[in-house]
């Protein structure tokens, strides 16, 4: 991500749906909905905000699902994040949005992904 927009103390929602898979792809099974650090987590979004060539970064860490609907097995279910920009994070050229706390062997598929400004 271009982090012109991600200014200090801008606010910004993160959306999308998703299904969760067995190991082997083929099975919809069910996952941890509200627990980013839980064994059979679903799966979050993490953002990394760093300057390349640094060592340094900052993260949002696994972010916390505030969708409270329960999970359906074999159906899409709904990701929401929301990121508050801090002045360290602000400082960093670039950031990474990227995929965490899914169970390894595991697989998912995503969609409708977005990052509104709130």
């Amino acid at each position: 991500l271009n982090t012109d927009c991600l200014v200090t103390d801008s606010v910004w929602k993160i959306t999308a749906v998703f299904r969760y898979f067995d190991e082997h792809g083929v099975y919809e099974v069910e996952c941890d909905k509200y627990d980013p650090k839980a064994k059979h987590s679903c799966p979050v979004f993490q953002v990394d905000f760093f300057t390349m060539g640094d060592i340094e970064f900052v993260t949002s860490g696994p972010m916390m699902n505030e969708n409270r609907h329960d999970f359906i097995v074999g159906g899409w279910n709904r990701l929401e994040h929301t990121l508050e920009v801090t002045a360290e994070m602000a400082s960093y050229e670039t950031a990474w949005i990227y995929i965490n706390s899914v169970e390894p062997g595991f697989n998912y598929e995503i969609d409708d992904v977005k990052m509104i400004p709130m």
